[in-house]
């Protein structure tokens, strides 16, 4: 897949997560839990199209996304 691809997928992740008012059971943590995981699928893609664009992924643009996933430098 391309770059653009995995961008779009990982608005799609952000897209999904949890929004004040969602209704996502009676589990009151399943929200912290999806948004978790959203959060991390789509910051798994940015950095996957970063990758296959040659960027530098210890840039601090890419930072947070690396925190989110728990890569160390």
């Amino acid at each position: 897949a391309l770059p653009a691809q995995w961008e779009a997928r990982a608005r799609v992740f952000e897209d999904c997560r949890p929004k004040p008012g969602d209704y996502l059971g009676s589990d009151p943590s399943a929200a912290a839990r999806i948004d978790a995981r959203c959060a991390r699928s789509a910051a798994a893609c940015r950095l996957h199209a970063a990758l296959l664009r040659g960027d530098d992924l210890l840039d601090a643009d890419h930072a947070g996304d690396r925190r989110l996933l728990g890569v160390t430098v």
